[in-house]
């Protein structure tokens, strides 16, 4: 009998049978769908997080003063790092907390000075806006994110190219606390970056390293911005800095956070993907079950088939093919569930995850000691077709031994059959 006839027969057999062959199906829709949707959620996840810390500088470290260990960020200190094997760039920068006046109020803000021709080694993401980077020498110029330029909640842009942006901070002066003012014009504005650790360009105002000497009166850095030559250099020469430094250095990478998250990440994929075949195993044996039964139900069918000339194989591929439309069919109803199960899961956390955390910055947005992943499922035709055939040999597997018992029935004991 032809492969076609024998469709052709399953598929008479379900529409014969069709609550039956409904809650069957229903059963099976369970296991693909949580395949597709869990997946794709946790492959979402970690592309975004693996997009947002490529854009942050995945071989870049943190180089700050560890306070325990009395060591002092000098020129000294930076030219020693930058000597260091794997080490590509070594800048030294200052860190000054102010604030800024906004429509009557004074939020707080950031004001980093470095090398601004090095910003966007240092954040691969970075990218200007409008207007252009100030240059070394200039004192009184300012380069300033997309959040100072436009807070959240304003009626638009406040600070533009060629804009005068006055800010207070508090620095000493021979030992003695002192408020200060000074005034940057705007020489340009960076496009929206996003929230990062440690720093966040869309909060900050960055200035160069010749005007944040003036502002703060001295010449030991509050830390340094390490680019390694690759990725794979970060773990030695974080290593370096250590084993050089004693533990005067405190070293944080943005790799270290993403790797915790890449390993969370697959713990949750773990324990969904178990979760999935659970009920894959499940499936498997309500289809057998369903298929002994139709077996035992229409065992006079099958005797009469038999009498009528049908060889074994040919009772045997048609029960086959019954169980494995049911897979079929299961695994297409999953997969449409599952998709829509996807953006549920992500769309249960508004599109994004926030990772880290820390107080309200300026316009009142999150710090940038936390890190905002924008979510989208990757549900990729690899995930579904893999589903797909997954449900499909579930489905055949399932009804391999109720067909193997009907092609072995004895024609004149089913006949007789009650």
């Amino acid at each position: 009998m032809k492969a076609t006839m024998m469709f052709r027969l399953a598929w008479g057999a379900l529409a014969a049978r069709k609550l039956r062959a409904v809650l069957t199906i229903m059963g099976i829709i369970v296991g693909p769908a949580l395949i597709v949707g869990l997946v794709g959620a946790t492959q979402g996840f970690q592309e975004s997080a693996e997009e947002r810390f490529n854009n942050m500088g995945l071989n870049t470290l943190f180089v700050s003063r560890n306070f325990r260990g009395g060591l002092s960020i000098d020129q000294r200190v930076v030219n020693e790092i930058q000597e260091i094997s794997g080490v590509a760039l070594a800048v030294p920068y200052y860190q000054i907390t102010g604030s800024v006046r906004v429509q009557g109020e004074s939020p707080s803000v950031r004001v980093i000075a470095l090398d601004l021709s090095k910003l966007q080694k240092i954040f691969p993401g970075v990218r200007l806006g409008e207007g252009s980077v100030p240059n070394f020498a200039a004192l009184n110029q300012a380069l300033v994110g997309s959040n100072v330029g436009e807070p959240e909640g304003s009626q638009g842009q406040l600070f533009r190219v060629n804009d005068i942006i006055s800010t207070t901070f508090n620095t000493r002066v021979n030992g003695q606390s002192v408020v200060a003012t000074r005034s940057f014009f705007v020489s340009g504005v960076l496009a929206p970056f996003g929230q990062g650790f440690f720093v966040n360009p869309d909060e900050t105002i960055f200035i160069n390293t010749l005007a944040g000497q003036s502002l703060i009166r001295q010449r030991t850095f509050s830390g340094i911005f390490v680019v390694t030559e690759s990725q794979n250099d970060v773990e030695l020469v974080t290593a370096r800095l250590d084993d050089q430094f004693g533990g005067g250095l405190r070293i944080t990478a943005s790799s270290a956070f993403l790797d915790s998250i890449r390993s969370v990440n697959q713990g949750i994929s773990t324990i969904m993907t178990s979760v999935a075949f659970m009920a894959v195993l499940v499936a498997f044996l309500g289809i057998m079950t369903t298929m002994f039964t139709a077996v035992s139900e229409r065992t006079k069918e099958i005797g009469v088939l038999k009498s009528l000339g049908f060889k074994k194989r040919d009772i045997m591929g048609m029960f086959l093919a019954e169980s494995t439309l049911a897979g079929l069919f299961g695994g297409l109803g999953g997969i449409v569930l599952g998709v829509a199960l996807s953006f549920i899961v992500v769309g249960a956390f508004g599109g994004n995850l926030g990772v880290g955390g820390g107080g309200r910055g300026f316009g009142g947005r999150t710090a940038a000691s936390s890190v905002s992943l924008q979510i989208t499922p990757m549900i990729t035709a690899e995930l579904l077709i893999g589903t797909l055939i997954l449900a499909v040999v579930i489905g055949t597997l399932a009804g391999l031994l109720p067909a193997w018992r009907a092609s072995k029935m004895i024609p004149v004991e089913a006949l007789k059959y009650e």
